[in-house]
């Protein structure tokens, strides 16, 4: 969830993957914990991930280079892929992500 939009879906294993790995020092993904203590975390992106959507690119870039150099993305494209919470959206994204990553924030993608 980034800025209240449901962009996807992940499992607990690759939440906390993501959550894991800092980048200049900082964390970029986060778990948020709910009012309802009886639902999931829900991961988001932190503060230091930025506001718009440049900045949260580039800031997920690094963490999907990461996750790329250690082998766990495979088929690396550099094509970048909007990241929205629905299709009608597609000319404002949240942010961008590297396609071959896309799969792996659960994120619908189209065509």
């Amino acid at each position: 969830v980034v800025d209240g939009k449901n962009i996807g879906k992940v499992t607990p294993k690759v939440a906390q993957r993501l959550c894991s790995i800092a980048t200049q020092s900082s964390f970029i993904f986060e778990l948020s914990q709910n009012i309802d203590a009886s639902t999931k975390p829900i991961l988001t992106l932190a503060d230091d991930a930025g506001t718009t959507s440049e900045s949260r690119t580039q800031a997920v870039a690094s963490v999907m280079e990461h996750l790329r150099d250690n082998g766990y993305i495979t088929g690396w494209r550099d094509e970048m892929y909007p990241v929205v919470e629905t299709f009608d959206e597609v000319s404002n994204p949240v942010f961008l992500i590297e396609r071959a990553a896309s799969s792996l924030l659960g994120v619908l993608e189209y065509g």
